[in-house]
């Protein structure tokens, strides 16, 4: 079946070993149940594989199974309980001389008989367990721990899916572009779809069906997607042609598999993934073969957090951060050398696109939002029903032993969550009919880690949420909710704690400031004006957003007392007061900083502001100067009249790491940045910089230098220029640098141009046309702008609203698209 108990097995065996080897403090008989456990745990991890591979075709053997699924989880309840109290009866630490206890005795004698007897009943289960396998004739198998490989993405090249394509679909959209053109003068509006990727089915007046894909296709498609250089396909091209006779012809099919196939680098391995076994039995026809056989070479944590996203609604993008977040809550994520835990979790998601399990957006140059095919859930759904539940319209009854429920937005009636006494996460999406939280839930939930309320209606959060002592993430996004019970202090295991768009909440209780293990606090966007003092407490601090200066409260200088600092929006930068220190100078993990002015932002509106609170602002702005280690850096609502120095000033040493930069609504600053220096950077939006009329050199900058070449934006590959109401001009004019004997290149990465609402922009840089890799460009707003030509390497062109534009003409020999009489926008 392969599911998650492999991972499980591993997981508390290893946690039970650590308490063993720390030497927990506990009671006799707690100790001797511990080992116990732990030799049961042995033996189930022993006859695991065996028993594995006969649960689907025995119902009494998958009967057998289920109940040891249930055991292994009441495992995990029981030792977190363990831990979690243990840390709770400690007091804070006294001085040398006081000899007095660290915890109270009875109460930890107490509490330890309880777990004692629930430890016990578990060892009786297991017993049962061996019986059955005698029973059952069960073998033992000695298996290592699978580990997990991360691939290097900096050191492999992604495919360009706009390349791989077969020509049975090249001759099927040729036609239909004829049909287009055809019906052109035609007012009715008609809407085309083309279907072929196994289960995608597009509403519209006209479907044009496109054949499987034909076996000299996919080959090369499965070559280019699991392989890349061509000199390594000969040897494997036979091997290679008989998987892809086994895809059927279906591009989803050979995707999955050449994710399989990417990490194996001999013939042999090719060959063993040709002859495994595809499918198991009782799984649907249309959900085995190459679907089920990308899933069963997952290694164990990566199965778990496969199936974690296939309870995700179907219309849910998948963002990285959140299910890094999911994921690392449930524990599905292992500390690997190197990463921290939340970066192994991130990881954990790009393989799963490498995978091509999961489909990242295209919109999304760095993938962070991804989908999952149909079929692709349906698997995970399937593999996981006894357990997991997707609750929408059509499938609306939820089991007794569910350990994860997910509801929809469309299910009208919310079931008896409090009588769910097994969750372990509940995660209820925009959906308006949850409005009221039984206060006799949170009492049930006890072994509840992840709680999304994300959207719901609810404005009240009771004080049993205290009781949630095992929660570690807590999503009250974009609820109604106007105060925090001064109980959720009680939670000590909260790591995430999310209260983004809560614009009902005006206060944070003090207990807030005991919740020692956050590691995640947002508070953007609510109605909070007052930020405690002693953030600088929270030492495990990894993301910060929402978080800005306040009267007796919050100050900048405690982002120094932050270690672990990752991610860090400051918010409201109006109020704060320039200091001496640059206090996130020495923050060298900082990854992503973000800096909003709230008056002003989305309004181009700055005449509130007096000459001296504009200089204050940028002083605040220039002591906020990040380390080099720097990827993603966000601009919002910035009122100075110019960048601060560390931007502008040999940003290529100051901001080597620079991957991503977003100028929104820098309204005042006539002149940008030269990002063109920037050696890494990859996108680059410019957004309301109402003062800019003329983009041109400053923006190149003097290019990145190696010892035969000039490069302007070596890396870039996407563009944005949006709602730019006074840019005239716009030139790639690399004179200023043509005296160097280097030779100039200029952006040989991009692939992306979006142009919006540049109304009066009369023309495009004249150099377009040497950005040799510019595939996909969209042109919507220019209202001066009367002709686009010279776009000899482009495959993707939209223009939309252009009032003066007359004439489109691409490719070297200056051919029309579009003659003067019959183009209209």
């Amino acid at each position: 079946m392969g599911t998650v108990l492999d991972a499980l097995a591993w997981k508390f065996l290893e946690k039970l070993g650590q308490l063993i080897e720390d030497e927990v403090i506990m009671t006799l008989s707690v100790k001797r149940g511990i080992e116990s456990l732990k030799k049961n745990l042995e033996f189930f991890n022993a006859v695991r594989e065996d028993a594995e591979a006969l649960a689907m075709e025995d119902p009494g053997i998958d009967s057998w199974w289920k109940n040891m699924r249930n055991v292994m989880f009441d495992v995990d309840d029981i030792v977190d309980l363990f831990m979690v109290h243990s840390q709770k009866f400690l007091l804070p630490p006294r001085p040398v001389c006081c000899n007095q206890p660290l915890f109270s005795s009875f109460a930890k004698f107490s509490f330890d008989h309880r777990i004692a007897k629930r430890i016990d009943n578990i060892n009786e289960k297991f017993e049962e367990t061996k019986m059955n396998k005698e029973m059952f004739g069960f073998e033992r198998t000695n298996r290592q721990q699978v580990q997990i490989t991360i691939v290097d993405r900096s050191q492999t090249s992604t495919v360009d899916e706009l390349e791989v394509v077969g020509e049975d679909i090249r001759r099927a959209v040729d036609d239909m572009v004829k049909m287009i053109v055809s019906n052109y003068n035609d007012n009715r509006s008609t809407v085309f779809g083309i279907q072929g990727m196994g289960g995608i089915e597009m509403h519209a007046t006209y479907t044009h069906r496109v054949n499987k894909m034909n076996d000299y296709d996919g080959l090369e498609l499965l070559m280019k997607m699991s392989l890349g250089p061509y000199e390594q396909r000969r040897e494997f091209s036979g091997v290679g042609y008989q998987i892809v006779k086994k895809c059927d012809g279906l591009p989803l099919a050979i995707k999955v598999v050449a994710g399989v196939l990417s990490s194996k680098k001999t013939k042999a391995e090719w060959e063993s993934i040709r002859d495994s076994k595809w499918s198991i039995h009782g799984l649907p026809k249309e959900l085995g073969g190459p679907l089920y056989l990308s899933y069963s070479n997952l290694p164990p944590e990566l199965k778990q957090c496969f199936l974690w996203c296939a309870l995700l609604p179907s219309n849910f993008g998948i963002h990285r951060d959140a299910v890094a977040y999911w994921w690392v809550a449930e524990g599905f994520v292992t500390k690997m050398h190197g990463y921290s835990i939340h970066e192994a979790a991130e990881e954990y998601y790009h393989e799963l696109i490498r995978m091509n399990l999961l489909q990242p957006k295209p919109e999304f140059v760095d993938k962070w939002m991804s989908t999952m095919h149909d079929l692709l859930r349906s698997l995970g759904q399937f593999l996981t029903k006894d357990h997991s539940l997707f609750m929408n319209m059509e499938n609306s009854k939820a089991l007794l032993n569910l350990r994860h429920l997910v509801i929809s937005n469309d299910v009208k009636e919310i079931p008896a969550i409090e009588e769910l006494k097994c969750l372990r996460s509940l995660l209820i999406f925009n959906n308006k009919n949850f409005k009221t939280i039984n206060k006799d839930i949170f009492r049930e939930l006890k072994h509840i880690r992840v709680l999304v309320l994300s959207g719901t209606s609810i404005q009240v959060i009771p004080e049993s949420v205290g009781n949630l002592l095992l929660l570690r993430l807590l999503d009250l996004s974009y609820t109604k909710i106007k105060k925090l019970p001064e109980s959720i202090g009680n939670l000590t295991s909260l790591e995430y704690l999310s209260l983004h768009c809560c614009r009902h909440l005006d206060s944070l209780p003090a207990s807030l400031m005991r919740l020692s293990n956050i590691s995640f606090l947002e508070l953007e966007q609510t109605g909070i004006d007052h930020v405690p003092k002693g953030i600088a407490k929270f030492q495990k601090l990894y993301n910060l957003k929402g978080v800005f200066e306040s009267a007796s409260g919050f100050r900048l200088d405690e982002l120094q007392c932050l270690p672990n600092i990752q991610r860090l929006r400051i918010v409201k930068l109006e109020k704060a007061t320039p200091g001496g220190a640059f206090v996130l100078r020495n923050s060298l993990r900082l990854r992503e900083l973000w800096f909003r002015c709230t008056m002003g932002a989305n309004t181009h509106d700055i005449t509130h502001y007096q000459m001296n609170e504009i200089e204050r602002i940028q002083q605040v702005y220039e002591m906020l100067s990040p380390s080099s280690s720097l990827i993603y850096l966000f601009f919002e609502g910035f009122p100075g009249v110019r960048f601060p120095d560390w931007l502008c000033s040999e940003p290529e040493y100051k901001m080597p790491n620079l991957g991503h930069m977003y100028l929104n609504e820098c309204i005042s600053c006539s002149e940008l940045p030269p990002a063109g220096q920037m050696p890494e950077l990859l996108i680059l939006q410019i957004r309301c910089a109402d003062a800019v009329v003329n983009i041109g050199s400053e923006l190149l900058g003097k290019g990145v230098s190696s010892a035969t070449h000039i490069t302007i934006f070596p890396k870039l590959k996407l563009l944005h220029i949006i709602d730019m109401s006074n840019l005239e001009s716009w030139s790639l004019n690399t004179g200023n640098l043509r005296g160097r004997s280097e030779q100039l290149v200029l952006m040989p990465c991009l692939k992306r141009l979006f142009l919006n609402g540049c109304p009066k922009l009369r023309a495009l840089p004249e150099d377009l046309h040497r950005i040799a890799n510019l595939r996909r460009i969209h042109i919507e707003g220019a209202h001066t702008l009367h002709e686009i030509d010279n776009l000899p390497s482009v495959l993707w062109l939209k223009v939309k609203n252009n009032r003066c534009l007359r004439r489109i003409t691409v490719g070297a020999d200056g051919r029309d698209i579009f003659p003067d009489e019959t183009l209209y926008n």
